[in-house]
């Protein structure tokens, strides 16, 4: 809770992943890669409870190990590729029940990210009073120099070389009365906050994987 707002952390986890099979369960740095994301929403002071939104019953029993609640497997309509991320909400919104008023969608892909980032976060889109409030990443401001293992340098290149400045996926905050009413994750009200590269690494493929693997391994 931040200035007597109550938050809750929303991670969605479903079964099917073409171009990384099962990546969701696979294990980064000897854990599930969905272990990071709950571990990280668990520590942040401003949330109040931890949430996974999945249609799998494996990935279930890993979110409930990790502490985090699951209280229904999401429905099948809502877990297909094609299924809009705003559909899955709302289905976690109408069938939970309970009385927040943000919602932080902290996606399994984003292990690296950090606790400081969303705890600042939560602070502004409260703060400036905003409808709700998505991470980006500029790679022009990445500091090659400040990676010492040369694979680390090479991948990031490639990842900074096939994209520009970036919704990165890491974090999404949502004013949930506003969001109940106009159904969008991102529209003309939304703000957007820059996070650290090394820190928003979203793993979609084998390569993303290896490279979130690497920064993770130099940093420790």
């Amino acid at each position: 809770m931040y200035k007597k707002k109550k938050i809750f952390a929303l991670i969605p986890a479903r079964s099917g992943s073409k171009r990384l099979p099962k990546k969701n369960i696979k294990l980064f740095y000897k854990k599930p890669l969905i272990y990071w994301s709950i571990k990280v929403a668990q520590t942040s002071k401003y949330i109040d409870d931890v949430y996974v939104t999945t249609d799998d019953k494996k990935i279930k029993k890993i979110a409930i190990k990790c502490r985090a609640k699951v209280p229904f497997l999401r429905s099948k309509k809502n877990s297909r590729d094609v299924s809009p991320s705003e559909d899955f909400i709302l289905e976690f919104l109408n069938k939970i029940q309970i009385d927040y008023d943000y919602l932080i969608l902290l996606q399994p892909t984003s292990p690296l990210r950090k606790k400081e980032e969303i705890q600042s976060s939560i602070k502004k889109i409260i703060d400036k009073n905003y409808k709700s409030f998505v991470s980006i990443t500029n790679p022009k401001k990445i500091r090659i120099s400040s990676f010492k293992h040369k694979k680390i340098i090479k991948n990031l290149v490639k990842y900074i070389n096939n994209r520009k400045y970036l919704i990165n996926g890491s974090i999404y905050i949502l004013k949930i009365k506003h969001f109940l009413e106009n159904k969008k994750i991102i529209d003309q009200n939304t703000k957007y906050f820059e996070t650290n590269i090394k820190s928003s690494v979203d793993i979609d493929t084998k390569n993303d994987f290896e490279l979130a693997e690497l920064i993770k391994k130099n940093e420790i």
